[in-house]
């Protein structure tokens, strides 16, 4: 039987339930143009030849993918070669000493343009050696007068890295991370930063590069009472952030209580009240200045409030406090005539960044909560200048309390966890409220330190013994 080209096909494909090979041709077509012969037989001899073109294609394309596989791993090799040629260098940039920042097996590259860009951070002309900054290329850093000189890198995190052989003995590279640098007086300012670079075998071009401040979810803040007259002589010298932050500590008033002033707080507690008032302590009150300290740089658009209140519930400030910015990191000061330990107050500090940085959406939250009372409750008597938490000027806040019950697997619970982790000097990374094996490390040398079961687990009572005493 002679067969037409469609119905040859037709028999071929469609009958034997197999799709049209070339879906974009229609079958009249497709047939015309495969049979246009005219007529088509069966014919072993074709068989035999189509069995063979496939196991050929077959070959071909096994040794197409071992060949590819060689060219893969060839292109690692140079890649390998390039940084074995760049000898990995030690991690050591300016005084003071820099803390390890990255992991052995990060290659030499990599280390060596982050250098690079914290030496552009720092304004140095020296650079890094065998590391170049392309001048065509686009190199945004937004610090116009602040240099990180004194600041030491303390935690890199890096979180892109990638390699493209570009075919001319080079490889285009990409590094973005984020730096987290602090000084001797515990500030802190963490950045991130994005490298575009070509690496050759001996030397690397950085073609593009961007730094950006990074805004922190909950900074750290210390406060202090200072005399009127000391405060005064130390603003009169004009001081940088240095100066005025170690002269008003170093002149500040102790918030640890003598031996003299624990005996008479325990003879008045015995007291009746009218006891009290016929002993008719005398008060002498005197103009001091309560001075609240952000140890970590904030982004431009974030702000700083202060409320000062006879308690921690009252919403209206007794005092109108005034702002200084030294770089990114803020100052409250405001002043009044008062006496230590018998005029209680409490000044709450608020921070308020961008919208999108603090978790939940939220606004504002309190970073800090002193008292103008000393601190009677720490045994011995170190000498201490900061103000203590505003504790005991009300009844333990409902974290100490354990009304409120934080979750580490929420960012916000997790940063005010972290938080209270630096404040004790177990966290000393980056508070991000990101809960890792490093938190739960913190927590368990805590835990341990306390004497609880140093799981790394989070639970009401390693909760209730974390804030007490704070007032949260």
């Amino acid at each position: 039987m002679i067969l037409t080209p469609e119905e040859h096909l037709r028999r071929r494909f469609i009958d034997k339930r197999v799709a049209n090979p070339f879906p974009e041709q229609p079958w009249g077509d497709l047939a015309y143009e495969q049979g246009r012969a005219g007529v088509v037989r069966k014919d072993p001899r074709r068989r035999s030849m189509i069995r063979k073109i496939i196991i050929v294609s077959v070959i071909l394309i096994m040794a197409w993918a071992v060949t590819g596989c060689g060219v893969h791993q060839k292109i690692q090799q140079q890649l390998q070669q390039s940084r074995a040629a760049l000898d990995t260098p030690p991690f050591e940039i300016n005084p003071p000493q820099v803390a390890p920042i990255v992991d052995a097996d990060v290659p030499a590259d990599i280390r060596m343009v982050t250098a690079a860009m914290v030496q552009k951070l720092r304004k140095d002309q020296k650079g890094i050696p065998r590391v170049s900054f392309d001048s065509g290329g686009n190199h945004y850093t937004p610090e116009t007068r602040f240099d990180y000189r004194g600041f030491s890198v303390s935690d890199i995190s890096i979180n892109e890295q990638w390699a493209r052989d570009t075919g001319r003995k080079s490889f285009d590279c990409r590094v973005a991370g984020v730096m987290l640098f602090s000084d001797q007086l515990g500030r802190r300012a963490m950045v991130s930063y994005t490298a575009d670079y070509e690496l050759f075998r001996n030397r690397i071009i950085i073609r593009n590069s961007a730094v950006r401040p990074v805004p922190p979810i909950f900074p750290t803040t210390r406060a202090f009472i200072i005399e009127g007259s000391e405060f005064k002589e130390i603003v009169g010298e004009r001081p940088d952030f240095y100066g005025f932050y170690t002269g008003v500590v170093s002149k500040a008033h102790s918030m640890t209580p003598t031996l003299e002033e624990r005996r008479e707080r325990e003879e008045l507690q015995k007291m009746s009240l009218f006891d009290r008032i016929k002993r008719g302590t005398r008060i002498e009150r005197q103009e001091n200045f309560m001075v609240i300290f952000v140890m970590d740089r904030l982004t431009p658009d974030a702000e700083l409030e202060v409320v000062v209140t006879r308690n921690p519930n009252d919403r209206a400030s007794l005092a109108k406090p005034v702002y200084s910015d030294f770089d990114g990191w803020r100052v409250a000061i405001f002043a009044g005539k008062f006496a230590i330990d018998h005029d209680v107050f409490c000044a709450k500090a608020y921070y308020k960044p961008s919208p999108g940085v603090l978790p939940d959406n939220s606004e504002q939250v309190m970073v800090g909560l002193f008292s103008s009372e000393k601190d009677y409750d720490t045994p011995g008597s170190p000498t201490r200048a900061d103000v203590r938490p505003a504790s005991h000027a009300s009844p333990e806040g409902p974290l100490a309390l354990g009304r409120n019950a934080l979750d580490p697997l929420k960012r916000y619970d997790a940063a005010l966890i972290q938080s209270r982790l630096a404040e004790l000097g177990f966290y000393k990374t980056v508070v991000d409220g990101l809960w890792g094996p490093g938190s739960r490390r913190s927590l368990q040398a805590f835990q341990r330190a306390i004497g609880l079961d140093s799981s790394g687990n989070w639970n009401m009572q390693t909760q209730l013994k974390m804030f007490f005493g704070t007032g949260k």
